[in-house]
């Protein structure tokens, strides 16, 4: 009796060393990192409408009608 119980206390300590390795590889371990903006842009749904990067060109004079040159 006396084998079996020095047999299951190493056994017990083994465990327990395995598993404290185990926490401070999960203690000391960093997370992966954070997604680049173009993995996040999959992940979002896109706007409807594109915002215009520049302001839209105003008409020539000669596209508008000819009462609005008189007035000018």
């Amino acid at each position: 009796m006396h084998w079996i119980l020095t047999g299951m206390l190493i056994v017990a300590s083994l465990a327990t060393a395995v598993y404290t390795g185990y926490l401070m590889r999960r203690l000391f371990t960093l997370e992966p990192g954070v997604p680049d903006v173009a993995d996040a842009a999959e992940v979002q749904p896109a706007p409807s409408e594109p915002a215009p990067s520049q302001a839209a060109p105003a008409e020539p004079a000669a596209a508008q009608p000819a009462a609005a040159q008189e007035k000018a």
